[in-house]
């Protein structure tokens, strides 16, 4: 098991702690971070994170404002 520094969260099997996770600021998706594994991760320099490396993900559209693009699309059709 790799230490995350900052970790946001944790995989338990049987009790033990078995992974640290990340959360990706911008899906909001928790992954775990493994070096080598060849998974491209990129860094978010206004959002200050990593990133889970998903395709939609490569554009800086931080979680909190999708919810609030959401919230407004919804509060309009009533």
């Amino acid at each position: 098991m790799k230490f995350e520094r900052l970790a946001h969260g944790a995989i338990l099997s049987d009790g033990k702690e078995v992974a640290h996770t990340l959360q990706c600021p911008h899906c909001g998706g928790h992954f775990i971070s493994k070096k080598g594994s060849g998974k491209l991760r990129t860094f978010c320099l206004k959002c200050m994170a990593v990133t889970c490396g998903a395709h939609r993900c490569h554009a800086c559209i931080p979680f909190e404002m999708q919810l609030e693009r959401i919230e407004k699309s919804y509060g309009s059709i009533s």
